[in-house]
């Protein structure tokens, strides 16, 4: 015989309470995020006209495509952080330093390449009409390199229960970049007649100052030698592409992009700069992300 029973919901008020409460430095440095992203198109679209905010948007979002990457890299390693400064505090310096070199095996490449090909890829996807798009994109290649860096340290410093100081940064920076863009972006329209490269100028400050911000709030020990010697050679590969795909620029976009990725490849392996121990967590965060990509694919319409 079957008993039915009415459900009967409860409202604990302290332990919602609780959560709310644990949550308010999450939402806290999310919204100082979205502020420091945002802030830089609304004070140039008072200073500037339409054209130059079209000029800066579609640099904007080129950049914003880069950042698949480092967020699809940290979405793989952030519970594996929280975990271990729970259980195994000792062992984040060595995890942050490879993927500290990880992030930057793949920052170099990606922002130096930018620099070299804005200008055929403005040309490319926008035309003649948007040619001041590209030197704006160009300093985004820089910009690239540092947002590669803080996206991981800000992850590392949340992993840590450190997110309300690391917003905190954050929003300081959302409030250094009006004061900037007003002096920056008249300087653009001035000196290039282009008030968007003030505005990407602009970015370059407010990242490089929370890169070393980011450097300093690091625990002793995250950063080594070994590190250091990891970003030379990075570097080294990184200049070595850059030059041969600036020597192939005159050709199609797809040659200098071919040649410099293999150039840049070459090199790494080359020069040893990837340990086995960061080649296996690229390639085991590579399967994951094709893991991902397969499971997405099944539960869609089109393949039931």
């Amino acid at each position: 015989m079957h008993q039915f029973y009415r459900p009967r919901l409860t409202f604990n008020v302290a332990k919602l309470w609780s959560t709310v409460k644990a949550s308010l430095p999450y939402l806290f440095s999310g919204f100082a995020l979205v502020l420091y992203t945002e802030v830089d198109v609304v004070v140039i679209s008072l200073l500037v006209d339409e054209q130059t905010v079209g000029w800066y948007g579609a640099a904007d979002r080129l950049f914003g495509t880069t950042l698949f990457l480092p967020v699809a890299i940290m979405a793989s390693l952030f519970p594996t952080l929280t975990r271990t400064h729970k259980q195994a505090p000792e062992e984040l310096p060595p995890m942050f330093r490879r993927a500290f070199d990880i992030m930057l095996l793949f920052a170099v490449p990606i922002g130096l390449g930018m620099i070299v090909i804005a200008e055929p890829l403005v040309a490319l996807l926008y035309g003649p009409a948007f040619a001041p798009t590209a030197p704006v994109l160009a300093i985004n290649g820089l910009v690239i390199i540092f947002t590669y860096i803080t996206i991981l340290i800000g992850q590392y410093l949340v992993s840590t229960d450190r997110q309300r100081t690391w917003g905190t940064v954050i929003l300081l920076m959302t409030a250094l970049t009006i004061p900037l863009d007003l002096m920056l972006i008249p300087w653009g329209v001035q000196n290039f007649n282009n008030g968007a490269i003030g505005g990407a100028m602009s970015f370059v400050v407010t990242e490089l100052i929370m890169l070393t911000i980011g450097f300093r709030m690091l625990p002793k020990g995250a950063l080594g030698w070994s590190t250091l010697r990891s970003a030379a050679l990075i570097g080294l590969a990184g200049l070595g592409m850059a030059a041969v795909a600036w020597y192939l620029r005159p050709y199609f976009i797809a040659v200098p992009i071919l040649a410099g990725a293999i150039t840049y490849i070459s090199l790494v392996l080359l020069l040893r700069v990837i340990p086995r121990a960061d080649l296996d967590l690229i390639l085991g965060m590579g399967r994951q992300a094709v893991n991902k990509v397969r499971r997405k694919v099944s539960r869609s319409p089109s393949a039931i």
